[in-house]
């Protein structure tokens, strides 16, 4: 727990202080035709600053803070470019064919799913959204995928209040070109899981993609999460990614 943070009151809300501070700590979504519920968790330090998420797959996320006192990393990261990261997301949809391919990807998953409504069909908008206060905006994380693959992630949700982004940890001390380009490419995709009220899933944004490729390519098995990210983000790589030097 963190003891020396700048303005917190220490001696009334310390560690030892166990009424709680009303911080959001369990989120439950229920499906209305099946009764199943599906649970996102949140931890806290006693500063109240997010420590960590659970999602309903048992992901535990947890949040690369600035060093100050226990439990905290050791180093601060750089905070996350919000600015450069949006300026270079335009630059990607100025690309008539990255835009094309997202405009169709949003109306398609939209469509499949819709009790999970659209919040806007301009990815920007979205991402103004999670950098809002609103929201819970930007951070870095230091979770990896089962294959030990480091990785970013959408947190919580723009229909509960809750949606953020953590970028990969790599990304807060990788800053050259390359570093950038690959961070704004996540950007995008994360961007894309919060254009749904409730998030659209890696799956849902699969099988958009799979119709859209008429079925072409066969799908991942359901229950492959990271298989079903790479099989639409390779999609969106092929359409967004800019190229070295600008040509592609």
């Amino acid at each position: 727990m963190a003891t020396s943070a700048t303005q917190h009151d220490s001696v009334n809300y310390g560690a030892n202080y166990t009424w709680g501070r009303g911080n959001l700590v369990l989120e439950q979504r229920y499906d209305v035709e099946t009764g199943t519920a599906t649970e996102w968790k949140y931890g806290y330090l006693s500063t109240g600053t997010l420590y960590w998420t659970i999602d309903p797959q048992w992901h535990q996320i947890r949040m690369l803070l600035p060093k100050d006192g226990p439990g905290r990393d050791s180093d601060p990261p750089n905070p996350v470019p919000v600015v450069d990261l949006r300026k270079r997301m335009i630059n990607m949809l100025s690309n008539s064919r990255c835009a094309n391919f997202v405009a169709q990807l949003l109306a398609t998953v939209s469509r499949r799913n819709p009790s999970n409504s659209l919040v806007n069909a301009d990815p920007l908008k979205v991402w103004d959204m999670i950098a809002s206060s609103s929201q819970r905006g930007f951070s870095y994380t230091s979770e990896r995928l089962p294959s030990g693959r480091e990785a970013s992630y959408a947190l919580g949700s723009i229909g509960t209040g809750t949606a953020g982004i953590a970028f990969a940890a790599s990304y807060a001390t990788n800053t050259d070109g390359i570093s950038r380009r690959m961070m704004a490419l996540a950007a995008l995709h994360e961007t894309i899981h919060h254009a749904g009220t409730n998030t659209y899933s890696d799956r849902q944004l699969a099988e958009a993609v799979h119709e859209m490729r008429a079925n072409l390519a066969s799908l991942p098995a359901e229950n492959d999460l990271e298989g079903n990210s790479n099989f639409w983000n390779g999609a969106l790589n092929a359409a967004c990614l800019p190229p070295v030097g600008g040509k592609r």
